[in-house]
């Protein structure tokens, strides 16, 4: 409409497969549309600011297990409106059908009053020809840095997926 510039952003990643079982990841992306950012969240892509995001993550199988981590940062030149994330995973078949899994995560808001946003799932899922059954429970505390107890939520999910 003329009233803003339309800026472009731009994004790359790496991913190194070298070592048997091992997969490490780093990417890094910028976002210059000018995003007005609240607690961390782009609310407008009208005035505001500019974001840098850096993710970085490692993955590591072994027999039955595979265990990974996470680290993203997302940083804004809005005062007060840069977060980080850190997440930790591990997965065990059980057998070639069965497999469990449990991962936690934290949200860190640089916003003063805003709580550590944490979660937490657990996963499981059977496979038996072309049809896996899963289902996971996950649990969220603080979400989007309120304490309030009404930020706090529990949710679960079953899944039957068909493969012709």
């Amino acid at each position: 409409d003329g009233a803003s510039a339309v800026e472009s952003s731009s994004s790359l990643g790496v991913q190194y497969t070298g070592i048997e079982g091992l997969t490490v990841g780093y990417a890094q992306g910028d976002n210059n549309e000018q995003v007005a950012v609240t607690n961390g969240n782009a609310t407008d892509s009208a005035a505001g600011a500019d974001i840098e995001n850096t993710s970085m993550f490692i993955k590591y199988a072994f027999d039955s297990f595979t265990i990974g981590m996470q680290d993203n940062e997302s940083d804004s030149t809005t005062a007060n409106a840069d977060t980080s994330y850190r997440a930790y995973g591990v997965s065990y078949a059980v057998t070639e059908d069965v497999s469990v899994s449990y991962g936690v995560g934290t949200l860190d808001f640089e916003l003063a009053g805003s709580e550590d946003q944490e979660t937490s799932a657990v996963g499981v899922s059977y496979t038996s020809g072309g049809i896996t059954v899963s289902g996971s429970m996950h649990d969220g505390e603080n979400l989007g840095g309120s304490s309030a107890t009404t930020a706090d939520r529990q949710s679960y999910e079953v899944n039957v997926a068909f493969a012709f």
